[in-house]
């Protein structure tokens, strides 16, 4: 189901935003296999990502299991996870990019680098800043002019 796809998508985005991503899944790793069982990725979502059952049914979440496993093993390896976060449901459909294949994309800017997401991250919030700034600049200019007027 897309919507539930993207829905978890967008919950383990926030989740590893800032962190790494096979950090995160790892601490749900009990066995340290590489991979979590139904079990664990039931548990990360609940608790890790704190999504309550009325919002994401066991269903739900045991069926978005079984889409995601690309190698049919019954266990979603971290690997899998991490690039379902990054490329969400795109991820259904091919396997994730060897490295040759990943650095082609990165020289054509298809797919950011941590440091170059957090660069633009830091770039549109610098702006927002400088946005806001312009913003209440413009309002005490405007003050400033009706108190004069009124004052005329």
């Amino acid at each position: 189901d897309p919507e539930v796809a993207a829905k978890v998508q967008t919950r383990l985005k926030a989740a590893v935003y800032g962190v790494d991503a096979k950090g995160f899944f790892g601490r749900y790793d009990k066995d340290r296999c590489g991979s979590l069982d139904a079990g664990e990725f039931k548990k990360m979502v609940r608790t890790g990502l704190k999504v309550p059952p009325d919002e994401l049914s066991d269903k739900e979440i045991a069926g978005f299991c079984r889409a995601l496993d690309d190698d049919g093993s019954g266990d979603l390896d971290i690997d899998e996870l991490a690039d379902f976060v990054e490329r969400g449901l795109a991820t259904l459909d091919s396997p994730p990019p060897d490295e040759e294949e990943r650095a082609t994309l990165l020289r054509w800017g298809e797919v950011e680098t941590p440091n170059q997401k957090q660069d633009r991250l830091n770039r549109r919030a610098a702006w927002e800043r400088k946005q806001r700034r312009e913003a209440r600049e413009a309002q005490r200019r405007a003050k400033k002019a009706a108190l004069a007027a009124q004052r005329h």
